[in-house]
């Protein structure tokens, strides 16, 4: 995805491993991601040992209803995976 910053909207700000599971649960159904964190974007990093902490996680403008609606349903399948019991 190759666009101007005002083509693109945040959906996402969190931890690394949700960040990544929302990403591919967007790729899957066709929509382009972009990942930015503090160290990449160039202001302060915030990191503990090297280790980022939070994530950005764009979208296209024209993508931006679809990608809302992936990542409620990825919470909610989240919710429900965390409600189970596993032995």
């Amino acid at each position: 995805m190759d666009q101007k910053k005002n083509d693109v909207h945040k959906v996402y700000t969190g931890p690394m491993i949700t960040a990544q599971m929302i990403m591919e649960r967007l790729e899957d159904r066709g929509i382009e991601t972009i990942q930015e964190d503090d160290y990449f974007s160039g202001t302060e990093p915030n990191t503990e040992e090297g280790v980022v902490e939070n994530i950005d996680v764009y979208v296209d403008k024209d993508d931006l209803v679809k990608a809302q609606q992936v990542i409620e349903e990825s919470y909610t399948d989240l919710l429900d995976d965390n409600n189970n019991t596993y032995y």
